[in-house]
């Protein structure tokens, strides 16, 4: 709203200042999400971290509106990149996965049904019924033990 207002009034400085604000506080967010990602691995004593490899996303994001894709796509990258820097720091090692039907297919049977997540509740015919980000993280668990097995 405010963003817009100041469109309006052609305030392209003040935009750009609120743009700015914006990004320190997203990449200051990032640096304190990997950051307990990553204490979290060391207290537990992982070994190995695993994400989904993004680096098409902006590609096969969903979203119809370009800006929206790029913004998201670029901090999430970001996130990887300082996960992947503390890990490195910690003596952690970070594996990437095809995150194809991870969002889509269910963690106990593995069907693929589109349908079946909504929002943030993933429910599937065989009575699994969980956390969305929790059946992906499982899945791309089960995906990266499928690629060490194979």
């Amino acid at each position: 709203m405010l963003r817009r207002e100041l469109g309006q009034l052609k305030k392209d400085k003040a935009i750009k200042i609120i743009d700015d604000k914006e990004q320190r506080w997203i990449i200051d967010l990032n640096h304190k999400i990997s950051r307990q990602i990553v204490n979290l691995a060391v207290q537990e004593e992982v070994g190995t971290i695993i994400m989904e490899d993004l680096e098409n996303i902006r590609d096969t994001a969903e979203s119809l509106n370009r800006a929206d894709r790029n913004l998201d796509s670029c901090f999430f990258y970001q996130l990887q990149q300082f996960i992947e820097d503390k890990a490195e720091l910690a003596g952690i090692k970070v594996e990437y996965i095809n995150p194809q039907y991870t969002s889509k297919s269910c963690s106990r049977c593995a069907r693929v049904k589109k349908s079946n997540r909504k929002a943030n509740l993933y429910s599937c015919e065989c009575c699994n019924h969980i956390h969305a980000d929790l059946n992906v993280s499982r899945n791309i668990a089960n995906k990266y033990l499928e690629q060490q097995f194979a």
